[in-house]
């Protein structure tokens, strides 16, 4: 709901600029209509200027071959005349279908109900801030960590494995991006993975997958890394689409500014 709506006032506003340009142009065009006739073979161009008599005929002021820029114009003209109307009619309709949908919103009624009579319902429609909030209760069991690994630690005191891990969840937490660390994700044949990061986009309440890949100079790990994004894609999971991918090195540590870029990107 929350995406059609952008899209409307995506489309609204790409409108009334291609309007405003329209009428910008339409201020340069010569007066006149133009009337296009065939004599002989040969294509002739005429502007058709309306007399000041009251009989309102027109008269026919030939165009020179010479002067086809303004033939050009006049049939420019004539063409922007009728996409201006065409685009302002549908502007107004996009205007009344946004205030219709809008005030129809059926999220209203969950929302107005009071704290314990919603905890009783099991809505079907619900604002972007209560998804956010449910998406955030859910529990599950994280991936356990092996005695005497290092501990790191996120800045709302969550355990990670390494400061690459812990460099993206912070920039997550600070860009308000809601995630989950290592929640368990079911393959095809019962099989578990636990991404890195499953993360929400909570504009268009979409859920995309993470995965840092931190050792790209150990050849084993490589392959490893490999597989796994090649079973991730026989699961429906693509990069690009629903897969967000970072890697590095030793010599070519993880770039946060490009954290902050692939958040931009998919997540805002």
């Amino acid at each position: 709901m929350v995406e059609f709506i952008e899209k409307l006032d995506t489309e609204i506003k790409e409108l009334e600029m291609s309007i405003m340009e329209l009428n910008k142009r339409n201020k340069n065009y010569p007066n006149g209509k133009l009337r296009i006739s065939h004599s002989n073979g040969c294509v002739q161009y005429y502007m058709k200027e309306k007399q000041v008599a009251q009989s309102g005929e027109y008269k026919l002021k030939y165009i020179k071959k010479e002067n086809m820029e303004m033939v050009q114009q006049l049939a420019q003209k004539e063409y922007d005349t009728m996409l201006l109307k065409e685009l302002t009619k549908r502007l107004k309709s996009l205007k009344k279908a946004r205030s219709v949908y809008v005030n129809t919103d059926p999220v209203r009624i969950y929302d107005k109900c009071i704290a314990e009579r919603k905890n009783l319902i099991n809505p079907s429609y619900i604002s972007s801030e209560e998804y956010v909030k449910r998406w955030e209760q859910v529990t599950y069991e994280k991936k356990a960590f092996a005695e005497g690994t290092v501990e790191i630690y996120t800045a709302k005191k969550e355990r990670v494995r390494s400061k690459s891990e812990k460099i993206i969840a912070d920039t997550l937490e600070r860009r308000r991006i809601p995630y989950r660390y290592e929640c368990p994700l079911e393959l095809k044949g019962k099989r578990i993975i636990h991404p890195d990061f499953t993360v929400l986009n909570k504009r268009t309440r979409k859920e995309y997958y993470w995965e840092h890949m931190g050792m790209m100079d150990d050849n084993e790990y490589v392959t490893n890394a490999i597989k796994r994004v090649e079973s991730l894609i026989q699961n429906g999971v693509f990069p690009g689409k629903n897969l967000i991918i970072t890697v590095e090195t030793k010599a070519l540590p993880i770039n946060i500014g490009l954290i902050d870029t692939l958040i931009q990107e998919y997540l805002i």
